[in-house]
């Protein structure tokens, strides 16, 4: 992700910082990447996420630090004690496992042609928990498009 920068003109190192000694002050930015589409799209949509207020619950979308120190933002497939597991809404795989404490925030809304959605909801769960189990025909629709592409070399 790019782009950082919360509505206050800090940055994300900042931010955490700043939510880590109880503030809560939402960070704005771009999304830099296409593993969260259809919901969001690179370089065009705006999301917003707070430091987390709550206990994280499957299908939330958050945003964590990877242990390469690149920041993502994806949505929680499963908690298990102080771990959890991740997956891009576009991936076909899931991410490593992380601590809990990987986790900087919580997205709350995106902002798609200057509409606002709110993405903290029990709606908004219960669609991503939706998409997260159609994950097999995606795969097995990728699959096919793979076979028949090879077949016509």
């Amino acid at each position: 992700m790019t782009d950082m920068n919360s509505n206050f003109g800090i940055s994300i190192e900042e931010w955490h910082k700043l939510a880590t000694e109880g503030a809560q002050i939402p960070v704005s930015f771009i999304i830099d990447g296409d593993s969260m589409r259809p919901l969001m799209r690179k370089g065009k949509d705006k999301v917003t996420a707070v430091p987390v207020y709550r206990k994280l619950k499957k299908g939330d979308i958050v945003v964590f630090v990877r242990n390469d120190g690149a920041y993502i933002c994806h949505r929680i497939w499963r908690i298990k004690g102080d771990f959890l597991v991740t997956i891009g809404d576009a991936c076909y795989g899931f991410d490593t496992p992380m601590h809990i404490s990987q986790v900087w925030g919580i997205v709350t809304k995106k902002e798609k042609n200057g509409k606002e959605t709110n993405l903290d909801s029990a709606l908004s769960r219960t669609y991503g928990r939706l998409w997260m189990s159609l994950r097999w025909l995606r795969i097995i629709r990728r699959d096919v498009k793979r076979f028949f592409v090879r077949r016509e070399v």
